[in-house]
């Protein structure tokens, strides 16, 4: 599922399907980047209900994936074996498509907050974009999150 960014449609999602404007490196760079944003006691506290796989990952691999617009816990989950970055995030392990489906759905707060940060510093990013509100970028982090919960299965979320 393709969603439009509603703030600047001209730049669609972020990655492969806007060449030129930001790489596979750029958005891997924002989205580690985003997760360093997350208090250090929030993570600790998530690792008790995403054991054994790290919420730093798992973070890291939705903001990345949100951000090219690939919502579908289960083709994120096929991308890990396919994808170099996605990949080279996971770091050798292998979440189920249900980890993901889980830990967005308890850890909605910190999944939101890097997309958001993370949306908002790829905004800066663009030459000539004018700058966009905090409310804008809520709107699209909503419905990024809303399609992630929809191809998943809505139940619960």
């Amino acid at each position: 599922m393709t969603i439009q960014n509603q703030f600047h449609p001209e730049i669609g999602n972020a990655g492969s399907e806007t060449p030129g404007i930001h790489s596979e490196t750029d958005l891997l760079v924002i989205s580690l980047a985003a997760v360093q944003t997350i208090e250090t006691g929030r993570l600790r506290a998530a690792s008790g209900s995403t054991a054994p796989l790290r919420p730093q990952m798992l973070l890291t691999l939705l903001t990345y994936c949100y951000l090219q617009g690939k919502y579908d816990s289960r083709d994120i989950v096929e991308g890990t074996l396919t994808e170099r970055t996605l990949r080279y995030i996971c770091a050798g392990t292998r979440p189920q498509w249900t980890d993901l489906r889980r830990f967005r759905r308890q850890h909605r707060d910190m999944v939101a907050g890097c997309l958001g940060w993370a949306l908002g510093r790829l905004t800066e990013c663009v030459p000539g974009v004018p700058a966009v509100s905090a409310e804008k970028i809520s709107e699209e982090v909503a419905q990024r999150l809303g399609a992630a919960a929809l191809l998943d299965g809505a139940d619960g979320d």
